[in-house]
């Protein structure tokens, strides 16, 4: 065995242990939840009850099994997430954001929202198209909480949990045994070296195919939920465009801050081209 391959060998270990570690973080704040709530938590400010109860009726209305194992929380941004499942153990959380608890302009005036860490003028343009997309209408607010029921019942978690630990297992693989097969041993640690970086940028594009995938689907089953939640991701996501409009006017900014955006979400755009195509094939079928 040459000595690139012999550190490959004594690697192994290390990558396994490596994986195991990484398969246990992703999955920690799924096997308890309480751990997202803790994190996102909105300080001091606890779901009203009819909220809750909100949230459950619609889990049931989607066949979520166990609806009553969900704790429901108010995220500190203007972000819904969802961690858990209603099948484990320490059962599933899901997170709105504060905008739900906003009644009128003055509270979302009065709610210290700061455009990327800065104070918002509310009589610009920036101010009042940020007004009206913290303002949600109840089929808004229904439409983001199916979605995030989707995000549970898909049991999304699992394929995201298991993606990063199986794309470096493959990678090692691969950069143990193709160079040894197919180049020469003067070649082996340029080889490797090139299908490790490989083994980078393919994960990074899988994990955002995914990601896009996984929404688009969430969005898609909040959707088929009610023709009001359509009609309210449809508002949502055109609130949301319009933000965009007054951020960058030359066209979509595709920004995404801890603020305002949602970190790995596909463009507002495309989601609403999502919801629009399963309207008009549920019109086709009608007709």
């Amino acid at each position: 065995m040459s000595a690139h391959g012999f550190a490959f060998h004594r690697m192994g270990k290390a990558v396994v242990l490596a994986a195991a570690g990484m398969l246990g973080i992703n999955l920690l704040p799924h096997l308890n939840p309480k751990l997202t709530v803790n994190t996102f938590q909105l300080e001091n400010v606890q779901a009203p009850e009819e909220l809750q109860e909100h949230v459950r009726n619609i889990a049931r209305s989607m066949n979520l099994p166990n609806p009553e194992r969900i704790s429901v929380f108010i995220a500190s941004g203007l972000r819904s997430m969802s961690s858990g499942h209603t099948t484990l153990p320490r059962g599933a959380a899901i997170g709105l954001p504060r905008t739900v608890l906003y009644q009128d302009a003055k509270d979302v005036v009065d709610s210290g929202l700061n455009y990327l860490g800065e104070t918002v003028d509310w009589d610009s343009d920036i101010g009042k198209a940020i007004q009206k997309s913290a303002l949600p209408a109840k089929d808004e607010i229904n439409f983001v909480i199916a979605h995030e029921v989707a995000h549970l019942k898909h049991k999304d978690y699992i394929f995201f949990s298991l993606l990063s630990p199986i794309t470096l297992i493959l990678t090692y693989i691969t950069a143990r045994i193709v160079p040894l097969a197919m180049f020469p041993v003067q070649y082996g640690p340029v080889v490797s070296g090139g299908i490790l970086i490989s083994g980078i940028v393919i994960f990074v594009y899988f994990k955002g195919l995914l990601g896009r995938r996984q929404e688009f689907g969430a969005d898609k089953a909040a959707a088929s939920t009610h023709p009001s939640y359509r009609k309210g991701g449809i508002r949502y996501m055109e609130k949301k465009l319009l933000l965009e409009a007054h951020i960058n006017p030359t066209g979509p900014s595709r920004l995404r801050t801890d603020t305002l955006f949602a970190g790995s979400h596909p463009p507002f755009q495309d989601r609403l081209q999502n919801i629009l195509e399963l309207e008009e094939l549920n019109n086709n079928y009608i007709k």
